[in-house]
């Protein structure tokens, strides 16, 4: 089944308009898409640049998740960076959840290798640590047992 659905992103991808499109130099751009082809234009697109990183900006969450997951449906291995969360008494911390998510999302693309990142146009405007920082830092992961 897996291959065939690589199959069918494969044939579409190779059909001529929109390989144009993909040919392009600059970013691709497919905003006159329906919701519901937009996880399958993308994983057209992510196949065709199988060499390269592609970001995937959604307009909001709801979209990104129905992106992410309908990547997943068409066997793209896809990173799912969240919008942070803002706290609801001013002062305290972030969700550690969350913010662990964007690291281990950040970590990967630091690392350099091929990532294919679905995330929301206002996470753009997020602080994020520099990619030196994330290189440097250590990975630590802590697990608690009850005794």
């Amino acid at each position: 089944m897996a291959e065939q659905l690589a199959e069918i992103v494969d044939s579409i991808r190779t059909f001529e308009p929109i390989l144009a499109l993909l040919k392009r130099k600059s970013p691709a751009t497919f905003d006159h898409v329906c919701e519901g082809a937009q996880a399958f234009v993308a994983a057209c697109v992510v196949r065709h640049h199988s060499s390269r990183s592609c970001w995937i900006l959604c307009p909001d969450a709801r979209r990104q998740e129905e992106i992410f997951n309908g990547l997943l449906n068409w066997q793209i291995d896809a990173l799912f960076f969240p919008e942070m969360e803002l706290p609801a008494i001013k002062g305290s911390v972030s969700d550690p959840e969350i913010v662990a998510e964007r690291l281990e999302v950040l970590q990967k693309v630091a690392e350099g290798k091929r990532a294919v990142i679905v995330l929301t146009e206002s996470s753009l405007e997020d602080a994020v640590p520099s990619p030196e920082a994330l290189r440097s830092s250590p990975s630590t992961t802590t697990t608690a047992c009850p005794s």
